[in-house]
């Protein structure tokens, strides 16, 4: 992540803390003319995307699959590992 996605990660957090939902902030941020990474607009889906990565507090997700080799990803576990990352936290 290069620094200007990072401010606009940061920023979203921000929105989120104010207490913005999904919408507005995409609303917001398309408004303005920021752009997701694949250079498209915001939508509900992306921000609530970025706001549930535990990547973006400096956490790391994994076992979010049950029975990987069997359903091949259709298996959701609804109590994933989350523990401290190595890396720095964009919020």
């Amino acid at each position: 992540m290069n620094k200007d996605e990072a401010a606009i990660v940061q920023e979203i957090f921000d929105m989120a803390s104010k207490g913005h939902g999904y919408k507005k902030i995409a609303y917001d941020l398309n408004k303005r003319g920021y752009r997701s990474k694949k250079k498209k607009e915001f939508s509900v889906g992306s921000i609530k995307g970025i706001l549930d990565n535990p990547m973006c507090i400096g956490k790391i997700r994994f076992n979010q699959h049950e029975n990987w080799s069997e359903k091949r990803r259709r298996g959701k576990n609804s109590n994933p590992d989350v523990v401290d990352g190595t890396h720095t936290p964009i919020y």
